[in-house]
């Protein structure tokens, strides 16, 4: 479930802390990673890779409703990033929300019909 880069960046000194967040969800570090994502998403609260990553942290931990939140803000935020309906299904499947599922994976195959 890697993230797409979807060529918006942090500033400089917000990318060191995105980061060490990648870093902590690398380690397995899921609960440190989460809050390091959310000091980025204070200064870019609608970017859909971090959002991603930090929802990908929060379904680890199993807080599934909090990452459907993220990633559903993701796909608002950037309607053809393909990893966020990707993560957004699975998230819902995990979940049981089967309908929610098939209509994410349903963007998905719409995106990347050869996939």
């Amino acid at each position: 479930m890697a993230a797409k880069p979807t060529g918006r960046t942090p500033s400089a000194p917000l990318q060191a802390i995105f980061d060490e967040a990648v870093a902590l969800q690398r380690q397995g570090d899921h609960k440190r990673a989460v809050k390091w994502f959310k000091r980025v998403l204070k200064q870019s609260p609608d970017h859909p890779q971090i959002l991603n990553m930090c929802a990908l942290s929060l379904a680890e931990l199993n807080d599934l409703g909090r990452a459907e939140k993220a990633l559903e803000k993701a796909v608002k935020s950037a309607p053809d990033f393909a990893d966020g309906w990707l993560n957004l299904g699975m998230v819902q499947q995990k979940n049981q929300a089967l309908d929610a599922a098939a209509a994410s994976y349903g963007k998905l195959c719409a995106l990347l019909p050869n996939s």
